[in-house]
């Protein structure tokens, strides 16, 4: 006789009635947990509750799976090297099977984990169940660190054990599993923000992990398996010094909701509680509130609605830690994050929770935001703990580079190769030109003449008004003046100009008035400010960004003249390369010739871009303030965040 917890996934799809009681397990091998896995066909995973052994079954037909599951264990125990004899012993025992539902969350996890490998494996090509069985038993699994580490080494040690006669076959509690776990928690919702842990986890040896577990135990031996389970999930191995604040809260948040196979009612709260029960005996209590707060019972609810609620509420919930490093006016982090910038982010993380427990800030205090981004500015300031000479800033912008100049490298060699030549310029700050005053003057003067507010047409454009006196006063000369305009796009230079100070925030419409922003009154006095807008916004989308990119990368370059026709030939070719499309096809002329020809007059406005010759051969020549801006765009894009793969 032998048990087998199937999730409710895999219930569903069965028609024999499960038994409210586990069945004492006649085998050597003891009862198996058991899941759904939707491939085509359908495929059954079983997963031994002693030694985590998964063996991959086709499901059809589920009313003979119970029936024919020893048949496959049979075969990948022999083809683990297994004696017949211990085959042959193992199968007898086991006689007769039945389904119950899932009891151990441990087991449950280790089945996630087990079908996300088997779904990565399988994405590959390797779709032979038996060969998919032997690559999963060889993966260590967090519940056999102290021991054999990965099911097959379970399982050998298992044999040994029976060519010894030391082998006793195992036995479950006595508890039926329909009946209810009693509330461990009180219901009280502790404030993290007022806790402090007793000690850092680093004090933390495995000795006193093992006290711990063992007095949780006294009390529950299901909980005691639990927490075993839970501790392994933060440590993987490696020791209480891996416990983190934010490595609680992904679990609590992310993972408990999102990564469990399991029809338990509750679960997440029960699990919660279990983690926060082990905290108090760790003296973690910053940690035991996490999982008892009030934020944690939201996150919960929250999935339990619905997927896309519980990732916002999860989202709201970092937020409000006070550990989740913040961008900076000089850092933004990455929606994509390499391997040292996500080394950074855990690094801020850690120093975020440091200062909150040596009381720098709080969360809600007055200022905790901005001692929140100078403590994020510190940590990355830091020398590096690997890289001498570096900080975690210098080692994420050289990172960030690499990854530009491969990325082009990658589609265009030539791109590639043109970005690697500036590769170095990529590293550091690019600073303003001596003569940053006088290029800005146009965009500061519109911004001061402009004042507070102006009213817009019912067209939504300018007051005629205005766009008359701008006509007489502009500082500027018009290539297209035709006169008195009648309206904002007579006056094309005015109109450009709006349209690019709307994109960079220092202008915002709101009914039939354009107003005036902070940003926009900032700009208007400093040309600093009225700089950095220019390089963060030059280029109303991602394609007029390439294409000003692209455009002034092969000017630098080329360090002369470019004619025209040349260089939107070689924008053309970079752009088809990098894979831009337009209706599926690639960008053609007159496509970069128009993503490039408002960043082309701003630039020649503001004297960084001048154009020689007529029409016929025209000719582009970057200015020395040019050449800064250029640089200063590609370090934008280049060494700047990350939020696509």
């Amino acid at each position: 006789m032998f048990t087998v917890h199937a999730t409710k996934k895999l219930l569903d799809r069965l028609t024999q009635r499960r038994r409210p009681e586990v069945a004492t397990p006649t085998s050597m091998m003891g009862n198996w947990y058991a899941t759904f896995v939707g491939w085509r066909p359908q495929v059954a995973l079983f997963v031994n509750e002693q030694t985590l052994l998964p063996v991959l079954t086709p499901l059809a037909p589920a009313a003979t799976l119970l029936s024919r599951f020893p048949e496959h264990l049979a075969g990948l125990l022999r083809a683990l090297g297994v004696p017949d004899e211990f085959v042959e012993s193992e199968l007898h025992a086991m006689g007769e099977g039945v389904w119950a539902k899932t009891a151990n969350r441990s087991l449950v996890g280790s089945m996630t984990e087990f079908v996300l490998l088997a779904n990565a494996w399988r994405a590959r090509g390797r779709d032979d169940l038996l060969a998919l069985s032997l690559h999963l038993a060889e993966v260590p699994c967090s519940p056999l660190y102290r021991a054999e580490v990965s099911p097959d080494r379970a399982v050998a040690a298992l044999v040994e054990r029976w060519r010894a006669g030391t082998l006793e076959v195992p036995v479950p509690a006595p508890v039926a599993l329909a009946s209810p776990e009693p509330p461990a928690e009180p219901p009280a919702r502790p404030d993290p923000h007022a806790v402090r842990n007793q000690r850092r986890p680093s004090d933390i040896d495995d000795g006193e992990v093992e006290r711990a577990i063992d007095r949780i135990a006294v009390r529950s031996d299901e909980r005691a398996r639990d927490a075993r389970h839970i501790y392994d999930s933060l440590t993987w191995g490696e020791g209480a010094s891996q416990i983190t604040q934010a490595a609680v809260q992904n679990w609590l948040w992310y993972q408990l909701p999102t990564k469990y196979l399991t029809d338990e009612p509750g679960y997440q709260s029960r699990l919660a509680g279990i983690a926060a029960e082990l905290f108090d005996e760790l003296g973690l209590d910053l940690y035991a509130a996490v999982c008892r707060s009030a934020r944690t019972g939201e996150v919960h609810d929250a999935f339990d609605r619905s997927p896309e609620q519980g990732y916002s509420a999860m989202r709201r919930a970092v937020e409000a830690s006070g550990i989740d490093p913040p961008d900076t006016d000089n850092f933004r982090w990455g929606g994509v994050m390499g391997i040292e910038e996500a080394c950074a982010h855990s690094a801020v993380e850690v120093a975020l929770e440091r200062a909150m427990s040596d009381g720098e800030f709080g969360v809600g205090d007055r200022g905790w935001r901005s001692r929140q981004q100078l403590v994020t500015e510190r940590t990355l300031d830091r020398q590096h703990p690997s890289q001498p000479g570096q900080s975690w800033r210098t080692a994420i912008a050289t990172e960030r580079v690499a990854n530009w100049i491969s990325d082009a490298a990658r589609r265009s060699g030539d791109l590639g190769r043109m970005r690697a030549r500036v590769g170095n310029q990529m590293l550091h700050p690019i600073v303003p030109p001596p003569d940053v005053a006088e290029r800005m003057a146009p965009i500061m003067w519109l911004l001061q003449r402009f004042g507070s507010e102006q009213a817009l047409t019912q067209a939504g454009y300018l007051n005629r008004p205005f766009v008359l006196a701008i006509h007489t006063e502009r500082p500027w000369n018009d290539p297209f003046d035709l006169g008195p305009p009648r309206s904002e796009t007579d006056e094309i230079t005015l109109h450009r100009l709006r349209g690019f100070l709307e994109h960079a925030g220092a202008l915002r419409k709101r009914s039939h008035v354009l107003h005036r922003t902070k940003h926009g009154t900032a700009m208007a006095v400093d040309p600093i400010v009225a700089w950095g807008a220019v390089v963060e916004h030059l280029g109303a989308d991602a394609w007029s960004r390439f294409v000003t990119e692209t455009a002034g990368l092969v000017l630098v370059d080329r360090g002369e003249p470019v004619l025209e026709k040349e260089l939107t030939r070689l924008v053309v070719a970079f752009a088809g390369e990098a894979g831009w499309r337009s209706g599926g096809h690639p960008p053609t002329d007159r496509a970069v010739l128009v993503a490039f020809s408002d960043s082309r007059a701003l630039m020649d406005l503001c004297g960084l871009l001048s154009e020689e010759g007529d029409w016929s051969a025209r000719r582009y020549r970057l200015t020395s303030s040019g050449v800064t801006l250029v640089r200063a765009l590609l370090r934008q894009t280049a060494a700047g965040p990350r939020h696509h793969p």
